[in-house]
């Protein structure tokens, strides 16, 4: 079988059961980092291959990672490699030079089998990265694409301009406070630099954001208990259903960690009235 730009190029490819296609709008799913992620762009594009292909025949075979005896055995004609967004076009062009074995490429310089390279957006860096990192590579006809090299920053920065207006918010709470002068204000906005500093080339700082909520919560802990109002946290809650339940609550972001704040029951609650078990602080602190 073969494949070509109109076949395997198109939105729907990657979007699947999206209903809104307007390029223009970039909405959070509710309870999710970023509406439609890179797993779920790769995988509807998976399925429609499957399902594309295999209902008319025109291949056989679709095999996910296959084997260097699997490509020779069954004759395999096409390799596609799927990204979801490719900045600088690094991540291919390592993978292709560490990853793809030399009888692989050997096959691909002697036009045994073709390769493809689909993404969901590239831009011009990378389109250029990606033509130098790989010999011979027909990139004008195999590289597909679906957005133009230069929309897809305009999704990407859709939720980096939410998360300005909300620390906007925090900057003109200090102005009030006096804390920052009125004239410092754009410049206030240098700090917030570190968010782009911990953003990948997809877009996606949630493994740095994650993070950072760890030192609300123990500050919030440590509030509460100044207060003398017991506060216990909960790790691996599930994230999905909580963003269902709460959807309004949370407005798209992800719930990593939950915190109940009350006061404890004494009389109905046997363990209350146990003695605690504690480690010694010599055990559990060390002084450097």
């Amino acid at each position: 079988g073969s494949i070509s730009n109109s076949g395997i190029s198109g939105y729907d490819l990657f979007t699947g059961g999206i209903q809104n296609k307007d390029l223009n709008v970039a909405t959070r799913e509710v309870g999710r980092r970023r509406k439609y992620g890179s797993e779920d762009r790769v995988g509807h594009l998976m399925s429609k291959l499957q399902e594309q292909y295999k209902r008319n025949n025109s291949v056989s075979v679709i095999e996910c990672t296959p084997t260097v005896t699997q490509l020779k055995s069954q004759k395999i004609q096409h390799i596609v490699f799927i990204d979801d967004i490719s900045g600088s076009g690094r991540r291919i062009a390592e993978f292709w030079k560490y990853c793809v074995p030399r009888s692989v490429k050997s096959l691909l310089s002697f036009k045994r089998i073709e390769l493809w390279i689909v993404l969901y957006a590239i831009t011009s860096k990378g389109r250029v990265k990606l033509g130098r990192a790989i010999p011979n590579f027909p990139i004008k006809t195999h590289l597909i694409s679906v957005l133009p090299e230069s929309d897809y920053r305009y999704l990407l920065d859709q939720e980096l301009t939410c998360l300005a207006k909300d620390y906007a918010k925090m900057i003109d709470a200090d102005i009030a406070n006096g804390r920052t002068p009125a004239e410092n204000r754009e410049q206030a906005f240098g700090a917030y630099a570190f968010v782009d500093l911990n953003t990948d080339e997809s877009g996606n700082n949630g493994t740095w954001s994650k993070a950072q909520t760890y030192l609300a919560l123990g500050n919030t802990m440590h509030a509460v208990a100044r207060l003398g109002i017991d506060s216990t946290p909960m790790e691996g809650v599930d994230s999905e259903l909580i963003g269902e339940l709460f959807a309004d609550e949370l407005g798209g972001y992800v719930c990593e960690v939950a915190l109940v704040i009350g006061y404890h029951e004494t009389q109905t609650d046997y363990n209350a009235k146990l003695p605690k078990s504690r480690l010694s602080q010599e055990q559990v602190i060390e002084v450097i």
